[in-house]
């Protein structure tokens, strides 16, 4: 098992999947993230899966599988992690898990994040809060996208940033490779 201290976008992602108690105890720090109470909260990685890892706070589960999303220079713009729900039955189909995806600030809200896996039609889904960390889309993953994720070879994201009186379009690539054993690895 790896430890790792809090990453901002780490901590934003498991505070929103409700894995930390609170958004103030998903603070990051050089030291770690502390949680209302006081306590240093670690990640660690429990397992590698391909290009995915199973990150537990502390080393227990609920975990989820996480990887970072980067651009066509290699630079780091976003987190991707699923973790596991109990089964619902939603418009979409059955969900078994939700998606949290974490962009640094001065995004566009509007346009939201778009997520195309391969070749299939792209779909765009909507922050659902920026924090001091970043902006966070959290939402629920119908078996659908999650079985599209799974016989996929990379899902492609984008969304929009803001420098200045500039915005731009940002386009980063996560690897699917390992996705599927990464998200039968994990345990509600």
């Amino acid at each position: 098992m790896t430890m790792h201290r809090l990453s901002a976008f780490a901590a934003a992602a498991l505070a929103s999947a409700g894995l930390l108690a609170s958004a103030p105890g998903a603070q990051a720090q050089e030291t770690g993230a502390a949680t209302p109470t006081g306590a240093q909260r670690e990640l660690v990685t429990t397992a590698t899966h391909g290009a995915w890892d199973i990150v537990c706070v502390d080393g227990e589960a609920p975990c989820v599988m996480r990887q970072n999303g980067v651009t066509g220079d290699g630079q780091r713009a976003l987190e991707m992690s699923v973790r596991r729900v109990e089964p619902q039955q939603t418009e979409q189909g059955t969900v078994e898990s939700v998606l949290t995806i974490v962009t640094p600030l001065n995004v566009l809200l509007r346009q939201g994040i778009t997520l195309q896996v391969d070749s299939a039609e792209p779909s765009t889904g909507q922050y659902t809060i920026c924090t001091s960390e970043g902006c966070t889309l959290t939402e629920p993953a119908p078996n659908v996208l999650i079985d599209q994720l799974k016989r996929g070879a990379e899902a492609k994201l984008s969304f929009v940033y803001v420098q200045g009186q500039q915005a731009g379009r940002v386009d980063a690539v996560v690897s699917l490779n390992g996705f599927t054993a990464a998200w039968n690895a994990l345990a509600l």
